[in-house]
């Protein structure tokens, strides 16, 4: 007799067809078998929006290529594949020019609650995740970025319909839950770390992802500061309407703007659910 590893039930050997000089790892019964299918892969460009363009106007890149991927894992229940869990991942290779060389977004997960059995769920949700940051540090990517931001009771992220009875995270539940899975591959996760690691003092050198927290933030913050700066300007001209603003002084604001930006940013963040993963 042998037993499965995920659910422990017990199984006769040559019924299984389980040997274990072949499967080393532990035997898994057809019934807790998750195939992990992608089924959806494409090349796209993520484009830079035009505030941060504007702002950085001969050294912002104009997009980073990068490859999208839907991955999706299915159980086998009753005879019929289901469905139970989906990801949308960006993969920025090493081609993709800088900041965001050699990294990859998971920019959406979802789950609907039909993997059996039960108390197992999360488990497997965390090995599904593990089992895709272990695939991309062994194809030569080095950071990986997650955003967990919990998804509204009115809004479907991939999955068109959830079932009634299933729980929605909260923020404080879903931020706890990827520090779990996070926590047992001991992988680093403070992005504002990360980022005075790297001595970031302009937006430009923050990883910039399609749909991501990042490029939401530093619209909006060079936009709110740009009004205020215009704002001082004009009561400056209207106190010395002659003097001109000196070549050097320029220079010194715009270092100066620059800095306030990314201060900016950072204090908005809340850096507890924004992951950075180094591998």
């Amino acid at each position: 007799m042998i037993d499965c590893i995920v659910c422990t039930r017990h199984w006769h050997q040559v019924c299984a067809l389980h040997l274990d000089q072949i499967w080393s790892e532990g035997f898994i019964c057809n019934t807790c078998h998750v195939t992990i299918r992608v089924l959806a892969a494409s090349d796209k460009i993520c484009n830079v929006k035009s505030q941060l363009k504007n702002y950085y106007p001969n050294q912002a890149t104009d997009g980073y290529p990068y490859r999208t991927k839907a991955i999706f894992a299915f159980q086998k229940l009753e005879g019929v594949d289901v469905v139970f869990f989906g990801m949308y991942v960006q993969e920025y290779d090493e081609h993709c020019p800088a900041p965001n060389t050699r990294r990859v977004y998971i920019s959406y997960f979802d789950t609907v609650h039909f993997f059996q059995l039960k108390i197992y769920r999360t488990d497997v949700y965390h090995e599904i995740l593990i089992g895709y940051l272990d695939y991309v540090k062994q194809h030569g990517y080095m950071y990986a970025h997650m955003w967990a931001c919990p998804a509204s009771e009115d809004i479907d992220y991939i999955f068109y319909r959830h079932p009634c009875e299933q729980n929605i995270l909260k923020l404080k539940c879903l931020q706890d839950w990827c520090k779990i899975m996070l926590d047992r591959e001991q992988l680093q996760n403070d992005i504002k770390q990360d980022c005075l690691d790297s001595q970031i003092q302009r937006v430009i050198d923050i990883p910039y992802f399609d749909g991501d927290f990042w490029p939401i933030m530093i619209e909006n913050n060079i936009e709110k500061l740009d009004q205020e700066d215009r704002g001082k300007q004009e009561a400056e001209d209207l106190d010395d309407p002659i003097e001109s603003e000196h070549p050097t002084e320029v220079t010194r604001n715009h270092t100066s703007f620059s800095t306030q930006i990314v201060d900016s940013c950072y204090s908005n963040l809340d850096f507890t659910y924004y992951f950075n993963l180094a591998f």
